[in-house]
């Protein structure tokens, strides 16, 4: 029987913390005790939104991007109950709405309950029927995102809220009548209850008004334009549908002298238009739009691009270079993978990756140094990729029962040439029949949300077959003149003017440009030197482990301790990391410097160290941590940091909350490795996937890395979050 104690009411805010404080006053008063109550802050610009949530007692979690479906994602996947129910935080509730929409789950092919919104004058509707939608089209009439509960597990199957529709996005609106849709061609019921009530208390009026119905009218033709790419007869009647109501719309409210409500008409018809021409354009991920600020940049690439300071300092020596290589392993039933002999069928897994890199330009790009070391090193397009010298498979099959996690690591994956892309990849036959793939790129190229966007285009949302996709882009130019000529004219293009661009090269220096044009042209003589003498086969020792939690409950318990799970990392780091007579723990932690819609390769972070109080025990730790993080976060200073000023780095990226997928087999598990500087000691990567949350756990051979392991079992038992 289904109950309150199965449901989340999750309400999505950003930057109204009076209409959220009404909100969630009448939510309380009109809900359940049973009921959890989250709140999704949508990157508010301050800390209200949270303040209010906290001060309500109810839950409250943070996206990192603004966007109502980016926030109602996150909110589907903190929630850990069966049901969900988004509502708006300028909506009140009524009384009774919880039972009435419970009682519709009972029957098992209904997937989604809607209601009525009222607005703020309307009266409520008595003995209204309710109605059940089975049909794709019907989607866009089954309800509205003010009052919408769903079976959570089949909203993520799914693949979530589309991301590039609703509030906050360019198509911003239609994405409650997107994931209708699809629920209902995915087989399910829909069942919209007038009885069931939320009351609207805001409206908008004027040029605001219009402006909101053509963002309305965008996500409409976007929607619409998926569908037809989707299913052109079902696209095509949804489009039909849409376009001929607003048009009868308009023209009669012109006949009856509405000019004013027919103004809002036109606004949402040329929105319509508009939205039909994004959608056009946009890729397709299963049955949700490419979001561009998590798939890799795929369009045509410069012929010629700068490296980054920051990425040089990853190249400055063979022995740096061969240091910062992360990876990600990935582990795969291997019934898709094998040919009928048994054997991994390896040339097809050559291709996927052919492919992939393909739709990365920097995967197939390789560097070449300037004239006399006066700048750093270009991306230029390389030869034809030799997938045979980045894919191959490891030498012999291996147990999963003895496996050596170092392999998961990429230290096997064989060494990268700079005369070629940097990355490569080893394929592990195990003997229960399962296969890893351990991708590793370096860290030129990547920094751990660039690594999570690459890991996004290997693995893909479905089973189905991937496009192929062509190598595209200029040749690399002839000579280094020439090559300097581009990336010239391409600087000199993004500043002021001349004066512009004096102001700009001088900004820095003359003695730190001088000092590192040295370095350029001394690197490779010192590299021959490391060579002769046997320094660059001198690596530092790398040790690895791996520690899975159950992602759920870690989630829950970092949301319990008023923290997020990126907080707990860091936390339960400095307990693992910690010696046994230490009152504290420094942790050094990378804070991400992109912006939201920045999708280019490279490394854009700044560091901090956190201290982690160990005498109070996990709980007040984590508060500690969360003030220290919060304060880095507001601060423009960049300080930097050497080996001894921590004792472990930590870091926490989610991935994906669904499995994904390599040549038709699922993902079982995925873990990212860190990479450290010679000196570090200890570094961990936490990453979340489906049901798991995986720590890879990289020491040099100072640390009892097997302690470090143990620490971290005792602590996953402490906070209950044994798989």
């Amino acid at each position: 029987m289904v109950d309150p104690t199965d449901l989340t009411i999750i309400i999505c805010s950003r930057n109204r913390p009076q209409m959220l404080e009404q909100a969630l006053a009448s939510v309380l008063r009109h809900s359940p005790a049973e009921c959890e109550i989250l709140v999704v802050d949508s990157a508010s610009d301050g800390p209200r939104t949270e303040e209010v949530s906290r001060a309500a007692g109810v839950s409250y979690v943070r996206a990192d991007r603004p966007g109502l479906s980016i926030a109602r994602n996150v909110g589907l996947e903190t929630s850990t109950r069966p049901l969900v129910l988004f509502t708006d935080d300028d909506c009140e509730a009524t009384p009774d709405w919880i039972p009435t929409l419970l009682a519709h789950f009972e029957d098992p092919q209904v997937a989604s309950v809607t209601g009525r919104m009222l607005q703020e004058d309307e009266a409520a509707v008595v003995g209204a029927p309710l109605v059940v939608y089975r049909s794709t089209e019907q989607g866009i009439d089954a309800g509205h995102g003010a009052l919408m509960a769903f079976r959570r597990s089949e909203v993520l199957l799914l693949g979530g809220f589309d991301p590039l529709l609703g509030a906050g996005r360019r198509l911003s609106g239609a994405e409650d009548l997107d994931i209708f849709c699809r629920l209902l061609g995915a087989g399910w019921a829909i069942v919209h209850d007038p009885a069931i009530a939320i009351r609207h208390r805001h409206t908008r009026i004027g040029d605001e008004y219009n402006a909101l119905m053509e963002g309305y009218g965008r996500g409409l033709g976007g929607l619409a334009l998926k569908f037809v790419r989707l299913e052109p007869m079902v696209g095509l009647r949804i489009t039909a549908i849409i376009v001929r109501r607003t048009v009868n719309r308009l023209i009669t409210r012109v006949l009856k002298g509405r000019l004013r409500d027919a103004l809002a008409d036109g606004h949402m018809l040329w929105g319509i238009g508009e939205g039909m021409v994004i959608g056009r354009r946009l890729p397709l991920n299963g049955q949700v739009f490419g979001e561009p600020a998590s798939v890799p940049r795929a369009g045509r690439p410069p012929a010629a691009e700068a490296m980054r300071g920051l990425d040089e300092r990853f190249i400055t020596s063979d022995v740096v270079s061969a240091m910062f290589r992360p990876a990600v392993a990935v582990r795969l039933p291997g019934e898709h993978l094998r040919l009928p002999d048994g054997s991994v069928d390896l040339a097809a897994i050559k291709t996927e990756f052919v492919s992939f890199a393909n739709g990365i330009p920097r995967l197939t790009q390789v560097l070449k140094p300037a004239p006399l070391g006066l700048a750093t090193p270009a991306w230029v397009a390389g030869p034809p990729l030799d997938v045979d010298r980045h894919v191959r498979l490891w030498e012999r099959r291996e147990s999963p029962d003895s496996l050596d996690e170092t392999l998961l690591g990429g230290y096997s994956n064989g060494e990268m040439d700079k005369r070629y892309p940097l990355w490569n990849a080893l394929v592990i036959d195990l003997t229960d029949g399962d296969v890893i793939v351990v991708l590793r790129v370096h860290h030129a190229i990547t920094d751990g949300v660039f690594g999570i966007r690459i890991l996004t285009a290997l693995l893909a949302p479905d089973p189905g077959a991937r496009t192929p996709v062509k190598r595209s882009g200029p040749k690399a130019p002839r000579g280094a003149v020439r090559t300097w000529g581009i990336i010239f004219r391409t600087w000199l293009s993004e500043q002021d003017g001349l004066k512009g661009a004096w102001r700009e090269y001088w900004r820095k220096p003359l003695v730190g440009r001088a000092r590192r044009t040295a370095g350029r042209i001394l690197r490779e003589p010192r590299n021959r030197a490391a060579r002769r003498n046997g320094a660059a086969d001198r690596l530092p020792v790398r040790r690895g482990r791996l520690i899975e939690f159950d992602n759920a409950v870690f989630r829950r318990t970092a949301r319990e301790m008023g923290g997020s799970p990126t907080e707990l990392v860091i936390t339960l780091t400095g307990f693992a990391a910690a010696s046994s007579e230490a009152e504290s723990a420094s942790v050094l932690v990378p804070i991400s410097a992109r912006g939201r819609r920045d999708d280019s390769a490279g490394n854009q972070v700044r560091l901090t160290v956190v201290q982690v109080p160990l005498a109070g025990g996990v709980a007040a730790a984590l508060v500690a941590v969360r003030d220290q993080l919060a304060a880095a976060v507001e601060s423009t200073e960049t300080p930097t940091f050497g080996a001894d000023d921590f004792d472990a780095l930590a870091t926490f990226l989610p991935f994906s909350p669904r499995q994904r997928f390599l040549l038709g087999a699922a993902a079982e598990s995925v873990s990212f490795w860190p990479s450290l500087n010679p000196g570090e000691r200890l570094g961990v990567f936490a990453l979340s996937y489906a049901r798991r949350l995986a720590f890879g756990i990289t020491s040099d051979d100072t640390v009892d890395i097997d302690a470090v392991a143990r620490r971290f079992e005792r602590l996953r038992a402490e906070i209950g979050a044994d798989l």
